[in-house]
């Protein structure tokens, strides 16, 4: 599982900018709260999820993202699978009221899978993942 690495922010406001400037162009992308031991809270922006690194390269190339970066993202919490969209619509809605930046990726059954954080580390995800608990959010630390 690989994603788009678009960039890093130390706030959150710049990683909604960012985000909504790659809505403009069509890519739907989220960001991750990482907290690093010498710099502090700051705010990565990724878009999608590739099997393989060479769709990511071919995904770069077809939205002209030169200056993404593919990163091996395997460990997600996972806050739920859907069938229903009303069901997911609530989900999406309550995490971004507490914080948080969810995205979907299509189950192969119809359903759909609702993500929040993309790490590179299994430590990355099971921090979310207390933090997600903390705040009345039931999920699980996956490789997605």
């Amino acid at each position: 599982p690989y994603s788009l690495y678009l960039g890093s922010f130390r706030t959150k406001g710049r990683a909604d900018r960012a985000v909504s400037l790659y809505a403009d162009k069509g890519v739907a992308a989220y960001w991750v709260r990482v907290r690093f031991e010498e710099k502090g809270l700051w705010y990565r922006v990724y878009a999608g999820h590739f099997e393989e690194a060479s769709e990511a390269e071919q995904f770069i190339m077809k939205h002209g993202l030169q200056e993404a970066e593919v990163k091996h993202t395997q460990f997600a919490n996972l806050v739920g699978i859907f069938s229903d969209p009303t069901g997911i619509q609530e989900q999406v809605n309550k995490l971004k009221g507490l914080d948080y930046s969810p995205y979907v990726i299509p189950g192969p059954d119809g359903s759909v899978n609702l993500y929040v954080g993309a790490y590179i580390t299994l430590g990355g995800a099971e921090n979310q993942n207390i933090r997600l608990k903390r705040d009345g959010i039931e999920s699980r630390v996956v490789m997605r």
